[in-house]
């Protein structure tokens, strides 16, 4: 494709949402991938029922509520701490996810853009680096992520714990060919998003 793409990921916590709001303030076009997981198992779109007859075919009855969506915190506890289910629920997602992901990459074209960015947690695992023209991976140190998502979420620490468990840090950063540090103010994470869009410009 002639766009160039870029991902950007982080574990939970980093400041990745953050960092894409930044981008599509300044006009860049881009997409929340773990936003698309949800869309593809949505009962109120269209779009929704493929995936939801997957999963419910692989995971049954339980993991669901009664008005036909997916029981988020019960799937979750099925899929943490277990490999097998975690892959088998990403080998019936991902596809979908990367499929619908496309759709919005080709619209981007369509509009005349030439760089876009797509955030999400799991893009190494989905297989989508080999379609990226690089990977953002934005850090920050442990005790501000755990105080970010206590704040934002209202979780527990064991409960944030279990979902940083899913992630891995050390991949993220061994593929990454930028990295964003967000231990400070805002203003120190949007000086390096600004720097990156002005060495894009020419795509952007």
């Amino acid at each position: 494709m002639s766009i160039r793409v870029w991902g950007l990921t982080g574990l939970i916590g980093s400041g990745k949402s953050l960092a894409l709001e930044m981008l599509k303030r300044k006009g860049c076009p881009a997409i929340d991938a773990d936003e698309v997981s949800r869309w593809v198992v949505d009962p109120s779109r269209d779009e929704g029922t493929e995936g939801l007859s997957r999963v419910r075919l692989a995971f049954g009855e339980e993991v669901f509520l009664a008005d036909g969506s997916i029981d988020r915190a019960k799937l979750r506890l099925v899929i943490a701490g277990d490999n097998v289910q975690r892959n088998r629920l990403e080998q019936i997602l991902h596809p979908l996810i990367l499929g619908r992901v496309e759709k919005e990459i080709r619209g981007w074209e369509a509009q005349g853009f030439s760089l876009g960015v797509i955030e999400g947690t799991r893009l190494i695992e989905a297989g989508y680096l080999s379609r990226l023209a690089g990977l953002i991976v934005v850090t920050s140190d442990a005790a501000r992520r755990l105080e970010r998502v206590r704040a934002r979420d209202g979780m527990a620490d064991r409960d944030i714990e279990a979902l940083g468990a899913l992630q891995d840090g050390e991949l993220m950063l061994a593929k990454a060919r930028l990295v964003w540090i967000n231990d400070a103010e805002p203003s120190v994470l949007e000086a390096q998003v600004d720097a990156f869009l002005a060495t894009e410009i020419p795509h952007f």
